[in-house]
Formats: structure tokens, sequence, C-alpha cells
């Protein structure tokens, strides 16, 4: 039968303060997937940047993207496996209402870009710094010329910036926190995402093991078979699964 595990990657592979996947971690991958595990990151982040935290594991591994928006194959070119756009019209009416605020930026992305509108160089020069990033500027969020699967707002405060959108799109769009500077707004979610690879590979949610840090994790934490959540993770979340993890690599040795 085979078996999946499913990685979060911010605050969950990567530590906070950290850039990259340990080697432990990739050890540990490539020996399961010599086994015949199946290992994929679900993640926030887009293709080209997860590709690149694989490393030499690239080929091996599969991509829920985009909070779930968007999900790709293994191999050496990945195939769109499913994709849930935010409706054009309406997320077009949210960018703007974002833009409008003045402590808020946004990060519009599409299967496997982001657009930025960046109203400060401070902002610029961060989403510059990630590695291995597929980034253009556009002039206005109608400017962007693919389907929007999902927006990020960067604020330095998450939690205010939550309860302002769910207070007015959450019936919607799923919207969740994604780091201290971070709310991720999207129609799929962990959840719908890892549904989708589990319907393409064959394989019950039953037989999933997933690792996970935060709200934006929850969907997917719910549904698995095994679900861990990272020591570092909000009281709430840790009261919530019983499987607590302090290291991934320690944990991925006993599997």
């Amino acid at each position: 039968m085979k078996k999946l595990i499913a990685c979060d990657v911010d605050g969950t592979l990567i530590p906070e303060g950290e850039r990259w996947v340990s080697p432990e971690v990739l050890k540990e991958a490539r020996r399961l997937t010599d086994e015949g595990w199946i290992f994929a990151f679900a993640s926030g982040r887009q293709l080209a940047n997860l590709r690149a935290l694989a490393k030499d594991l690239t080929e091996r591994f599969y991509y829920i993207t985009q909070n779930g928006a968007a999900v790709y194959s293994c191999g050496s070119e990945p195939e769109l496996i499913d994709k849930t756009p935010l409706g054009q019209e309406k997320a077009l009416k949210l960018a703007h209402e974002v833009l409008a605020v003045e402590e808020y930026d946004l990060e519009m992305s599409g299967s496997n870009m982001s657009y930025l509108c960046p109203k400060t160089d401070a902002f610029r020069r961060y989403m510059r710094g990630y590695v291995n990033m597929n980034i253009t500027e556009v002039p206005a969020p109608e400017a962007v010329p693919e389907d929007f699967v999902k927006m990020s707002v960067f604020c330095p405060a998450s939690a205010k910036a939550y309860a302002q959108l769910q207070t007015k799109w959450g019936q919607q769009y799923q919207i969740a926190i994604a780091g201290e500077i971070w709310v991720d707004i999207t129609v799929a979610d962990k959840g719908s995402g890892i549904r989708a690879l589990c319907r393409h590979l064959d394989i019950p949610l039953e037989n999933v093991v997933a690792f996970g840090d935060n709200y934006n994790d929850v969907p997917i934490l719910d549904i698995v078979g095994t679900p861990y959540i990272m020591g570092s993770a909000p009281d709430e979340l840790l009261r919530r699964y019983p499987n607590v993890c302090y290291d991934v690599a320690e944990t991925l040795k006993t599997l």
C-alpha cells in the first residue's frame, strides 16, 4: 500500500530565521522515497521556490503549492495536477481594498509566479530576498496576465489583518494566518490540495502523514491519518493534535 508524507515548509521544515531545508531532513526524505514512500511539500510557496529547496531530490517530490491552489506532479518537468482560481472579479476588488490600507502590501499569485504592486522599497527588497522565486512587478492588479490562485497580505500584525479580512471576506474565501506577518487568501486550502494529490495517486487519506505548524495547516492536519503539529505552534493547535514534533528529521527516522 502506497504511503505519502506531506510537509509544510515555513516554521516546519524551515525554522524561523533560517532559509533552507536541513540536510538531515533531505537525507531522511531520500531514504523514505528509496523505500517507496511518496514525499510532498505542502506550502504557501510557489513551485519554483519549492523545487530549489528540494535540491537534488527535486524530481522525486510532489508539490502542493499556493496553500493547495496549485498541485504539481514529480519529475523533471512537473505537470499541473489541480488548480483552483480565486475568481478574478472578486479577487480584483479584494486586491484594491488591501492595497488601499496604508500598512498592508500584497502578493498576488498565479500558478508559478508572484505579482507585486510594491508600495515601499522595503517590501520590494523583502520579496526579492527569496531565493529562486518567480517575481514580477505590475502597475495594477488588473495587469496580472493570469487568474489569481492565492493572495497574501503582508502586514506587521497578521492577527489584526486576519480579523478584518475574515469579517468581510470569510464567507467567500479561505483566510488563514500564515506567520507573524502574513495572511493567506485562497479558495482552496491544503486539505483540498492533499485530496487532489491523493486522488491522482490513488492513496487513501489514512495513509498520509502530515507535518504543520500554523493555522493554514489545519485543513490538511484534520483529514490525514497521522498529523504532526510542531512544538512551536500556537497553544490552541498544540491542544488540538496529540502528536507533537520538535524535529522533523528525527520523526521521519521513526517511519
